[in-house]
């Protein structure tokens, strides 16, 4: 098939823009031809896909921000579908199908479709649907109600615009059910996956800490974390290793100081590092709050290091009982946990193990794009019988 990949940025390697990329490889390694069509890139990620062959086209769209990361939902959009639009235009003449990934611009380019398409969400809207977690910030709090006040087009918008997607697939079946809640249209599960050949065991020796990764924000619930581990015995108590960026970095150094736990953030790892990261924490922690996906178990479990995690989301249906240990948001309980497999380094090695095989057999990106492929011939016979 001719592929027309299309997202919004692709300027920070994280989650979303990573998947986006190994599926593109994937599906290319299965032999399609494939382009990228894309508001904004990085060098570095143009020059990830031209080593594979693949074209990606740049429309070079720049936001426009009040102030900081505050952004203009309404104006953002109307400018971005002068430049959909045009991609639409040349998409229809030129493709089999449209692979169109993630939320926020890209559903925009849907209503002028006329070719089959497939949206991959990785996860609804959820700044829309779900409640805010607050943050004991209060102005912080009030500031970010008020703004949402004022982005009920934009959630219109993108409700519209996914009613004419033929195809849309998720990344769970919890990430399902909440965009058939969302959008009233049934998905179809599509799992991500991780190179197993690069994030592997490298046999390093352990060190006294616990990994805690994702972006600097609530969702992602570093601060429960840091007071688990402040209710460990203190001769016991390891430090807090935070891999991620973002505006709660005081936030967190204050909690730590409060649970008199030792933290260290890092921003921008390496691929390389990130896999040392792995390898030499005795477990990784994840308390991310209603999590869609859960990448970070993947990789940590290819690493043959155990996930300790809340017991929500799509974590549940990646973690099982001989990978790691699923608790519920109790941080005694989540502290309980550790202190067992940092006590009995014996299982946590098992359960490395037997994570990693994991890994192999159900979550590579091989596996993803078999099924990506299987899901956009789907869209194909849709589209031909509408």
């Amino acid at each position: 098939m001719k592929i027309a990949a299309v997202h919004n940025f692709l300027t920070q390697k994280r989650g979303a823009e990573l998947a986006f990329l190994n599926k593109v490889i994937g599906l290319k390694k299965r032999g399609h031809e494939i382009d990228v069509y894309i508001l904004g890139a990085s060098e570095d990620f143009i020059n990830d896909f031209e080593r594979w062959g693949v074209d990606v086209i740049s429309s070079n769209f720049t936001e426009w921000k009040l102030v900081g990361t505050t952004y203009i939902p309404l104006l953002n959009n109307l400018r971005a579908l002068r430049k959909i639009k045009k991609i639409a235009r040349g998409i229809n003449r030129n493709y089999d199908v449209a692979f169109v990934h993630h939320h926020r611009y890209s559903p925009l380019i849907f209503p002028y479709l006329r070719i089959p398409n497939v949206y991959y969400c990785q996860e609804h809207p959820r700044l829309y649907y779900e409640p805010q977690i607050k943050t004991k910030n209060t102005f912080y709090d009030k500031l970010r109600f008020f703004y949402l006040k004022f982005m009920v087009f934009d959630k219109l918008l993108d409700k519209y615009c996914v009613n004419y997607a033929c195809v849309i697939l998720s990344n769970s079946d919890f990430a399902r059910e909440q965009l058939w809640r969302t959008y009233g249209k049934l998905a179809i599960t599509n799992y991500l996956g991780v190179n197993s050949e690069v994030y592997k065991p490298t046999n390093v020796e352990k060190d006294k800490f616990i990994l805690s990764v994702g972006v600097l924000d609530p969702a992602k619930a570093h601060d429960f974390v840091i007071r688990s581990v402040g209710l460990l015995p203190e001769r016991k108590r390891p430090e807090v290793l935070i891999v991620g960026d973002g505006p709660a970095k005081r936030r967190l150094f204050r909690i730590a100081a409060e649970n008199n736990v030792k933290i260290t953030i890092k921003k921008d790892v390496s691929t390389e590092e990130m896999v040392q990261l792995y390898n030499k924490t005795k477990l990784t922690a994840i308390a991310f709050v209603m999590e869609p996906f859960g990448l970070v178990a993947l990789e940590s479990m290819a690493c043959e290091t155990p996930v300790i995690a809340v017991r929500e989301g799509g974590l549940r249906e990646i973690v099982t009982d001989n990978t790691g240990i699923l608790t519920n948001r109790d941080e005694r309980e989540f502290a309980t946990a550790m202190l067992y497999l940092l006590k009995n380094q014996k299982i946590a090695k098992e359960m490395g193990k037997k994570g990693r095989e994991r890994v192999q057999k159900n979550f590579t990106w091989k596996k993803c794009a078999e099924n990506l492929e299987k899901n956009l011939s789907i869209a194909v016979e849709r589209f031909k019988r509408n």
